[in-house]
C-alpha cells in the first residue's frame, strides 16, 4: 500500500472519529440525523480529497433529509442540523490535518 493512500485512510479515520463522538455527544441531548451526518461528511471528504468535481455527491443530503423527515425519524432541524454538522467537523479535521 503506498504512502498516500494510508495517508487517505488514516485520515479518514480520523474524520470519523471525530465525526462519530461529535454526533454521539450531540444525540445525548438533541435527536441529530446520523443518516445526514454520514452523507455530509462522506461528501465533504470526497469533495476535499478529490476536488471540487465531487461536490455533486452533496445532492444526496436533500434526499436523506426528505426520506428522514418522510418516515417521521426526524424533522427539518434535525437533518440540516446533521448534514451542517458531518461536512462542518470533515472540513474542519481535514484542515487540521493537512497542517
Amino acid at each position: 500500500m503506498n504512502n498516500t493512500r494510508t495517508t487517505r485512510c488514516s485520515t479518514l479515520l480520523l474524520v470519523y472519529v471525530a465525526l462519530g463522538v461529535t454526533m454521539m455527544t450531540i444525540s445525548s441531548f438533541w435527536r441529530i440525523s446520523l443518516h445526514a451526518g454520514g452523507v455530509g461528511g462522506f461528501a465533504a471528504f470526497l469533495t476535499w480529497m478529490i476536488g471540487s468535481a465531487w461536490a455533486w455527491t452533496f445532492l444526496a443530503l436533500p434526499l436523506i433529509a426528505w426520506a428522514r423527515v418522510h418516515r417521521k425519524r426526524h424533522n427539518w432541524a434535525q437533518v440540516a442540523a446533521g448534514g451542517a454538522v458531518g461536512a462542518s467537523v470533515t472540513w474542519i479535521v481535514l484542515a487540521l490535518a493537512s497542517g
